[in-house]
C-alpha cells in the first residue's frame, strides 16, 4: 500500500534521543572465539532476581549511540549530531538493536561502550513502522572486553505491575549506564503515529511503563529481575502535568523485525498498491458517494494493481474478511499478510457493493 513518505511523517508522542561523541578506537584484529550466551545464563543462575542482579547481568550489553553528520558549510567534516542507546545481542556478528530514529540521516555511526571506548559501527537496516535498526560491530570488541550479549526475553508472558527496569545514556555519555526502575503499567498499549496533518496512519503496539525514560533512553533495553530484555526503549509523553509514561518496543514483536533487517537490510511488507485515507478523515466535498460512514477511501492505484480491478473512489470496508473502518485498520490487517497472497477486498463504488481477489504485492516502505 502507498502512503505518504515516511520522512513527512510526524509522531505524535515526542521521541528520545542525544548523546555525545566525537572520537574513533582502533582496534587491532586478530581470531578468537565470542562470547557464548550460556555465560550469561551462569550468572543468573547463580544469583536470585533482584534489580541489582539483573542489572548486573545486562548493564555491559547496553551501549551509547553517537551519530555524526557532514557539515556541507565546513568541507564535509563529520559532526556530531544526536544519539541514543541501543543493545548488543548477537555474539557471534556483533549485532546491536536500537531505534532507527535515533540513527536517522546519519553519515556515520559509533558506538559508545561501558568503559567510555569508541568503535565506529555498521548500519545494517533500518524500520520506520516498528522504529528499529539493527547495527553491527565486530564481534571480537566485545570479547576483548568481557562483554556478554543481552538475553532477549518473551514479552509475551509480560504481567501488569511487573517490575521493569531501564538501562541507558540519558542526555548522553555524562550519564551512561543510568538505570531507573518501576512496572509494566500496560502490556497492550496503542501507540498512535500521525502525519502532517493530523491524521493516525499507524498504530504500533507497545509496553506502557512508569520507570523513568529520558532524552537519550531510545533503542537501549527494558528488562525484567531476571535480566533479560523484554522490550526496546522508544518514547515517553512529554507534556505538563503528565509523569511516568513511557514506552518501548516488545522484544517479541522486534525478534522477526530484526531477522528481516538482518537478512534483508529493511522490511518487505505486502501492499494493495493504493494510495488510501480514512474516509472520515476526508472533506465532505472530497467523499465519495458511498452508503457508510466509515472505510478508507482509494485515492490512487499503482500501475502493478490497475489489474486487480480497485479504483479511485472506492471505499474500502472489509480486507480478508476483516472490518476496515480507518487506514490504521488497512494497514494492520495488510501486514498481518506476506506479499503475494491473495485477499479479499470489499468495497462500495458508489452505492454498489462488490468483491474482488486481490494478489497482495511486495512492497519496500523503508526504501530510500
Amino acid at each position: 500500500m502507498y502512503s505518504l513518505s515516511p520522512k513527512s511523517f510526524i509522531i505524535s508522542i515526542i521521541l528520545s534521543a542525544m548523546l555525545g561523541s566525537t572520537f574513533t578506537l582502533f582496534i587491532q584484529q586478530f581470531q578468537a572465539r565470542p562470547i557464548p550466551t550460556h555465560q550469561t545464563i551462569s550468572i543468573l543462575k547463580q544469583n536470585p532476581p533482584s534489580i541489582v542482579n539483573a542489572v548486573e547481568t545486562s548493564k555491559r550489553a547496553v551501549v551509547g549511540i553517537s551519530v555524526m553528520r557532514k557539515n556541507q558549510s565546513d568541507g564535509n567534516p563529520l559532526t556530531e549530531t544526536g544519539g541514543g542507546s541501543g543493545i548488543y545481542f548477537d555474539s557471534s556478528k556483533g549485532y546491536i538493536v536500537t531505534n532507527s530514529h535515533v540513527i536517522e540521516g546519519a553519515d556515520d555511526v559509533e558506538v559508545v561502550l561501558y568503559d567510555g571506548s569508541k568503535v565506529r559501527a555498521k548500519v545494517i537496516g533500518s524500520d520506520f513502522f516498528y522504529d528499529l535498526a539493527v547495527l553491527q560491530v565486530d564481534p571480537i570488541i566485545f570479547y576483548q572486553k568481557g562483554i556478554a550479549p543481552a538475553i532477549l526475553g518473551d514479552s509475551t508472558k509480560l504481567k501488569q505491575g511487573e517490575t521493569a527496569i531501564v538501562i541507558g545514556n540519558p542526555l548522553g555519555e555524562d550519564f551512561a549506564q543510568t538505570v531507573t526502575a518501576g512496572i509494566i503499567s500496560s502490556t497492550n498499549r496503542k501507540y498512535p503515529m500521525k502525519d502532517e496533518y493530523g491524521n493516525t496512519f499507524w498504530e504500533r503496539v507497545v509496553l506502557q511503563t512508569d520507570a523513568p525514560i529520558n532524552p537519550g533512553n531510545s533503542g537501549g533495553a527494558l528488562i525484567n529481575k531476571k535480566g533479560e530484555v523484554i522490550g526496546v526503549n522508544n518514547a515517553k509523553i512529554a507534556e505538563q502535568h503528565v509523569e511516568g509514561m513511557g514506552f518501548a518496543i516488545p522484544i517479541s514483536q522486534a525478534k522477526p523485525i530484526l531477522a528481516q533487517l538482518i537478512e534483508n537490510g529493511s522490511v518487505i511488507r505486502p501492499a494493495l498498491g493504493i494510495e488510501a485515507y480514512t474516509l472520515q478523515d476526508l472533506m465532505e466535498t472530497s467523499r465519495p458517494n458511498v452508503p457508510v460512514q466509515e472505510g478508507a477511501v482509494i485515492l490512487h492505484v499503482s500501475k502493478e494493481t490497475t489489474q486487480s480491478g480497485l479504483k479511485e473512489g472506492d471505499c474500502i470496508v472489509k480486507l480478508a474478511d476483516r472490518d476496515v473502518k480507518n487506514i490504521v485498520d488497512l494497514r494492520t490487517i495488510l501486514f498481518s499478510h506476506l506479499p503475494n497472497e491473495i485477499v479479499t477486498v470489499e468495497f462500495f463504488r458508489g452505492n454498489k457493493k462488490m468483491t474482488l481477489q486481490v494478489k497482495l504485492i511486495p512492497l519496500n516502505l523503508d526504501k530510500k
